[in-house]
């Protein structure tokens, strides 16, 4: 996906090369971590496909101040948490590995809050070993755990922000920002 990537702009706009110079820098100063972002997202996708995510034709990156990165906005991602909750099991353990998260989750950057909900929901789907029912009711046995590639972008100190048919969009944060090392 590499040669399909794009750089988004405040408003959506898409380009072929970043437009300014934090954004140059935000992106050029890891490429290796970039590229590993890019296969874990891929990979979120395609492990989120049975509960209904497009697959993405593309990759699209923004460049925003770190304060400002959330979780993936994702109807799939969405609908599994809902399903986790309405567990028992898989509730229980969310709750405690939230609790436990910010000491147990360890990224290249400070932990924000979005990271130790994903932390806490790979927790949960671990905790029912991945048997839940898809949308139309089946339960087909073990499903991938689209947590694991998150938790890897996370890790690397990075957002996914949102999955879409046209692409899917990774955060990068802006280096003049406020960006602690740990």
């Amino acid at each position: 996906m590499g040669k399909d990537r794009v750089f988004k702009v405040q408003g959506g706009e898409a380009f072929e090369h970043p437009m300014t110079v934090d954004e140059c820098l935000a992106l050029a100063g890891d490429p290796i971590g970039i590229a590993q972002a890019e296969v874990h997202a891929a990979e979120v996708a395609r492990r989120l496909a049975p509960w209904g995510a497009p697959i993405p034709m593309r990759i699209a990156w923004r460049v925003i101040d770190p304060s400002r990165i959330g979780p993936a906005k994702d109807p799939a991602r969405s609908l599994i948490q809902r399903t986790l909750f309405a567990d028992a099991v898989a509730s229980a353990e969310y709750n405690r590995a939230f609790t436990q998260s910010r000491t147990a989750f360890k990224s290249r950057f400070n932990v924000r809050a979005e990271a130790r909900v994903d932390f806490a929901l790979d927790a949960a789907w671990r905790a029912v070993g991945g048997r839940l029912a898809l949308p139309d009711g089946l339960v087909p046995g073990p499903l991938p755990n689209p947590f694991e590639p998150l938790l890897a972008i996370w890790t690397l100190g990075y957002a996914l922000y949102a999955i879409r048919r046209q692409g899917l969009t990774l955060l990068a944060p802006a280096i003049e920002g406020e960006l602690r090392r740990e």
